[in-house]
């Protein structure tokens, strides 16, 4: 699957936000501004005069992540903190001001299970997430989304790549739109047409609705052949160009490879249509099991008497009797030996943080406070959450004032972690102060041996 994008809307990772009195769902107006699912999370009560901003994170298995939706307008704060597990921590900054677009997009990163975390969010909406995925990530039961640049679309007749197109809103908010990719597929032709196969349980079409300008555009979509649906706009000009517009939806069809087609069957005016992007699913099939040789089969076809089929029946039900009584008791054996086993390997581990923590108290390690975020900590900015699932497990040390030199936090750092066997450190990002709590004790020590 690699080159695929996984589709996560805002409500997927809708959890992450932070805190909840910053952040605000925005289901906008369908007349003026339409979001992916109708819905977006936008920091709308951010208040840079005290340093409130929005925070949120997304948990996501890939090598790649994008966000996109409206960028906040030019009295906003327009930089933001970018935490990736613990290899990257940087500041970055919007593209553009008040514009619906991709505002961020990750470095690649090593495949696997990452968390990305944005701090200093004002005025900013999430809509969607985007996930680049390599060969081994796990597409099966994820929203798949696939661009109108992909070559799995098998496009016919007089079909154009427009990477012009930018929406203005005529009404407020004014807002300027651009297509996924800022590009769109564009064709004004009655018969063009094009295909797309995929495996999943649904299919959804998304372009740009043209409301701007006078002018008819329809078409008829089908499902491997099935009842056409029909797509079509008005004549008049009626107000805002509309972005994420749904040309067609299937209905739920049987986990499988299907065919969608859609061909254009009337334009007037100056309209055309323009495809932004597809998105299919495979929510259906997201555990698969093996399959396995009936033990109910039978051979057919034999030219033995009958009566030495009933006796060769009869020796081999009872050599199948003995087999399974002997099977079951080696079978038993060999589960009670992993059982203990077990318990013998937890109970070592069980003790060996214990014995670790001596040492250490014992032996003062040297300590060294680094600008390190892994995604196996939790972040706090002062007193404010950035994840409310998790609390810290012991009182915060003083980190509250942000003059504090490295060194102090340093020493802090060091005393706190020989004092409790337990690390914490305190980062300081642009004059801020961060403290991280360990999920786990022996996690701690094993990261403070090490230096």
């Amino acid at each position: 699957m690699s080159g695929s994008l996984v589709l996560l809307d805002d409500s997927a990772f809708h959890p992450g936000f932070s805190t909840s009195a910053v952040w605000t769902v925005d289901t906008g107006r369908p007349d003026i501004q339409r979001w992916y699912q109708h819905s977006s999370i936008y920091a709308q009560y951010s208040n840079p005069s005290n340093s409130t901003y929005g925070s949120f994170s997304v948990i996501f298995e890939g090598i790649s992540i994008a966000f996109t939706g409206n960028t906040p307008s030019s009295t906003s704060r327009q930089n933001f903190s970018v935490f990736i597990d613990e290899a990257y921590a940087y500041i970055a900054s919007y593209p553009s001001q008040e514009e619906y677009m991709q505002w961020f997009l990750s470095p690649t990163l090593e495949e696997g299970n990452h968390t990305i975390t944005l701090t200093g969010i004002d005025g900013t909406d999430v809509d969607y997430a985007l996930v680049g995925v390599g060969n081994q990530t796990t597409v099966i039961g994820k929203d798949i989304l696939v661009d109108s640049r992909s070559d799995s679309i098998v496009w016919v007749g007089d079909w154009q790549t427009n990477t012009s197109t930018l929406l203005t809103d005529i009404t407020v908010p004014y807002i300027v739109h651009r297509p996924l990719g800022n590009s769109t597929k564009d064709s004004r032709t009655v018969g063009d047409s094009f295909s797309f196969q995929f495996t999943g349980t649904n299919v959804s079409v998304f372009g740009i609705q043209r409301n701007s300008i006078v002018g008819v555009i329809s078409a008829d979509f089908s499902v491997d052949g099935g009842k056409a649906t029909n797509f079509s706009t008005i004549s008049a000009r009626s107000g805002n160009d509309l972005a994420n517009t749904v040309f067609y939806s299937s209905p739920i069809l049987h986990s499988g490879v299907h065919t969608l087609v859609m061909n254009i069957t009337a334009v007037t005016g100056d309209q055309s249509l323009k495809l932004d992007y597809i998105t299919y699913s495979d929510q259906g099939s997201t555990n698969y099991q093996s399959s396995l040789p009936s033990s109910s089969a039978s051979a057919s076809g034999s030219s033995m008497p009958s009566g030495t089929r009933t006796s060769d029946s009869a020796s081999k039900t009872t050599n199948s009797k003995r087999s399974g009584i002997v099977g079951g008791v080696v079978g038993g054996g060999i589960v009670l030996l992993l059982m203990i086993a077990g318990i013998l390997f937890w109970w070592r581990r069980k003790i060996r943080p214990f014995h670790h923590q001596a040492h250490l108290i014992g032996s003062p390690q040297p300590f060294t406070c680094s600008l390190i975020f892994r995604r196996d900590l939790v972040y706090f900015s002062g007193a404010d959450f950035i994840s409310r699932q998790l609390r810290p497990i012991y009182p915060a040390p003083d980190c509250s004032s942000a003059l504090k030199s490295r060194a102090e936090a340093r020493a802090a750092t060091k005393s706190r972690c020989i004092d409790r066997g337990i690390h914490v450190t305190c980062y300081f990002l642009t004059g801020i102060p961060f403290i991280a709590y360990p999920l786990s004790t022996s996690l701690c020590l094993r990261e403070s041996s090490r230096n």
